[in-house]
C-alpha cells in the first residue's frame, strides 16, 4: 500500500515516514517529491484548486495504468506533523 503526502510546500523530516511525497503548487520540492506538473495534470489550475489537483493527477496518471482501490482523506496536516515532532 503506498500513502501519498500532498503538500503546498516542502516539509522537512517527513522523508522518514515512508510517504509518497507528492508537492503541488508554485514551491520548489526536493528529488524525492513527486510534482503536480509531471504527466498528465492540471497545475495550471492550482490556484482555484490547490491540493485536489492531485487527484487529477493520480486519476490520470496511475489509476488510468491499472486496476486499484484507493482511500482519500483529509486531515489537519499541522497537527499530525506537531505530534511527530516535525515542523512545517
Amino acid at each position: 500500500m503506498k500513502i501519498y503526502c500532498i503538500t503546498h510546500k516542502p516539509i522537512n523530516g517527513i522523508q522518514s515516514l515512508n510517504l509518497m511525497l507528492f508537492g503541488v503548487g508554485k514551491a520548489k520540492f526536493p528529488n524525492d517529491y513527486i510534482i503536480e506538473n509531471s504527466g498528465d495534470n492540471i497545475a495550471h489550475k492550482n490556484y482555484n484548486y490547490s491540493e485536489t489537483s492531485f487527484h487529477y493527477w493520480y486519476w490520470k496518471n496511475i489509476l488510468n495504468q491499472k486496476k486499484i482501490m484507493i482511500g482519500l482523506e483529509c486531515v489537519n496536516t499541522e497537527g499530525i506533523l506537531s505530534k511527530l515532532n516535525i515542523r512545517i
